[in-house]
């Protein structure tokens, strides 16, 4: 089968993303994050493409992205020759580091760029590691909508829809997502660790540059691990992604 066909938008923005191999994590520090949005921002720049917004999470990237869609390949191809191969050699691994080649979907319209913003920056409170995506440090929201904001995503968003109209709109989002999660937590209790959580913890069971080496440890080592990540709130898909184990091993070494 083919690659299918990308198209540019009538707007030139993007909703842009890509995910870990198997939903594995993509970035295991601070240290990962600022080499991903390093080389994110040189492939941009180099290609003649504007990062609007992005938001980072542990498995996956959402970015907003504004320029001709054929550059976009060339920006991703540049990360994989740069991030993917920085990553393999600080962890001691190798092969693929992404599930698939990046999605893209056109932004066509003032009203899909807005949801499509609200979405990627509320990100982190869907997930729950943060109350206001104001908090969260690995997206750009904070400073794109901050007063003294020059850049030139901001003139484009501003002209688009307003990054005031911008700013308010995620707010209240988020603030009934909240509102809503606190009704909901009368009833069904909120998974307290995140995925942040759970790589600090298996960080305390291996060097953090062999964590990508966990499938391939003892296995009364990587058993201790796992019962002690279950006993405090982990569960078996989270286990997986954040440690590079089957589900099916997960589930064998749980019992």
């Amino acid at each position: 089968m083919g690659r299918f066909i990308r198209h540019n938008s009538k707007t030139m923005f993007q909703n842009v993303g890509q995910k870990g191999h198997n939903d594995q994590v993509i970035f295991c520090d601070d240290e990962d994050r600022c080499k991903y949005l390093h080389c994110l921002r040189h492939a941009c720049e180099k290609y003649d493409v504007v990062l609007i917004a992005y938001v980072l999470m542990s498995n996956h990237v959402h970015l907003i992205l504004h320029g001709e869609i054929s550059q976009f390949d060339l920006v991703f191809k540049s990360l994989g020759s740069t991030y993917v191969r920085w990553f393999n050699r600080k962890y001691g691994s190798s092969g693929t580091l992404w599930n698939s080649r990046f999605y893209s979907k056109p932004i066509n319209s003032r009203e899909q760029l807005l949801r499509t913003a609200v979405y990627v920056f509320n990100n982190p409170v869907s997930a729950g590691i943060v109350d206001d995506p104001n908090d969260y440090e690995w997206s750009n929201f904070r400073h794109l909508t901050s007063a003294n904001s020059a850049s030139e995503a901001f003139a484009l968003l501003d002209e688009a829809i307003g990054v005031a109209h911008l700013k308010d709109c995620t707010e209240q989002v988020a603030r009934e997502k909240r509102a809503a999660d606190f009704v909901k937590e009368e009833v069904i209790p909120k998974n307290p660790l995140s995925d942040f959580k759970c790589i600090e913890i298996v960080k305390q069971f291996v060097c953090k540059h062999h964590m990508r080496k966990i499938p391939s440890a003892s296995k009364l080592k990587v058993a201790k691990l796992v019962k002690k990540l279950l006993s405090i709130g982990s569960n078996v898909n989270q286990i997986s992604r954040v440690t590079g184990l089957s589900r099916y091993r997960v589930q064998i070494l749980a019992m």
